[in-house]
C-alpha cells in the first residue's frame, strides 16, 4: 500500500515533533503493510509557516535515517497546499511542493466554507497543467450538506482523498457514514492516513482497506490504497 497523505516530517507543522517520532511513524506504517509514504507538510497555511527548503532538509534527514536503520519504506516528498487565491502563482514560484515533484497536488480547503476564489484558483491550477487531489472532503461542510459541490468537483476532474480513520469511525459516525456514501457513489480516488504522530492519528491503512473491501469489493479497495496513489505519485495520473 502507498500512503499518499502524511505528516511524518519532524518539527515542521502539526505532525511529528522529533525525528524519532518520524521514524516510529515509519515503523508503524510498515508493520501495517504500507510500503511507501508521501510526506505532505502544510504549505501556504494560515496556521503554519513552512518553507520548501525546510521541508526538503527535513525530508533528506528522514530518508537518511530510514536508510540507516533499514526501515523497508519508500518515502516521497510532497505537500498539503492550502487553497489561497494565488495558489497557482505560489506553486510556479516554488513556494509550495507538488507530489513527488510532479504535476499532481494535494489541496486543502477551509472546513466550514468553500472560498469564493476556489473555482478561479482551480481553473488556474488546471490551466498550468496540475491534477488536483482534494484532501479529506468528509470534513467540509459543503460536502456534508450535499448539493452540487461534489458533482462540480467530478465534472472539473478533481480527485478526492478520504481519511482512513474517518472511514473506520475514529472521527465519529457522521464522518464514517459520509465516507461510506462517497465510496458507494464512486467518488473516492484515494484513501490515505493523514497521520500526525505514532499514536494520535497514527499511520496505517489496513483497517480502512478492509472497510473499503466490505463497501466496494477487493479490486476497487486495492485501487484506492495502491494503484491510484502510486499512479498519482509516480505519473501524476490515476491507475
Amino acid at each position: 500500500m502507498l500512503d499518499l497523505h502524511s505528516h511524518i516530517l519532524f518539527d515542521i507543522d502539526d505532525g511529528a515533533r522529533r525525528i524519532e517520532d518520524s521514524l516510529e511513524m515509519c515503523r508503524v506504517a510498515v508493520r501495517d503493510g504500507v510500503q511507501a509514504m508521501v510526506a505532505t507538510p502544510h504549505f501556504l497555511s494560515p496556521l503554519f509557516d513552512v518553507s520548501p527548503d525546510t521541508a526538503r532538509a527535513r525530508f533528506e534527514a528522514l530518508v537518511a535515517r530510514v536508510r540507516d536503520e533499514e526501515i523497508p519504506l519508500e518515502v516521497f516528498l510532497g505537500g498539503e497546499i492550502y487553497c489561497i487565491p494565488e495558489i497557482a502563482a505560489r506553486l510556479r514560484d516554488g513556494q509550495a511542493l507538488a507530489l513527488n515533484g510532479g504535476r499532481a497536488i494535494l489541496v486543502e480547503l477551509p472546513y466550514e466554507i468553500v472560498p469564493a476564489h476556489f473555482p478561479q484558483a482551480l481553473f488556474e491550477l488546471q490551466s498550468a497543467g496540475y491534477r488536483v487531489l482534494l484532501a479529506h472532503p468528509e470534513r467540509y461542510a459543503e460536502v456534508r450538506e450535499g448539493g452540487r459541490f461534489l458533482d462540480d468537483l467530478r465534472d472539473r476532474g478533481v480527485m478526492l482523498q478520504i481519511t482512513a480513520s474517518a472511514l473506520t469511525g475514529e472521527f465519529g459516525p457522521q464522518e464514517k457514514k459520509l465516507c461510506r456514501r462517497l465510496l458507494e457513489e464512486g467518488r473516492v480516488h484515494v484513501i490515505a492516513s493523514d497521520s500526525h504522530s505514532p499514536t494520535r492519528r497514527a499511520p496505517g491503512l489496513s483497517d480502512a482497506y478492509r472497510e473499503a473491501v466490505r463497501i466496494v469489493g477487493p479490486s476497487d479497495a486495492e485501487r484506492l490504497v495502491e494503484a491510484n496513489p502510486r499512479g498519482i505519485v509516480e505519473r501524476g495520473a490515476l491507475a
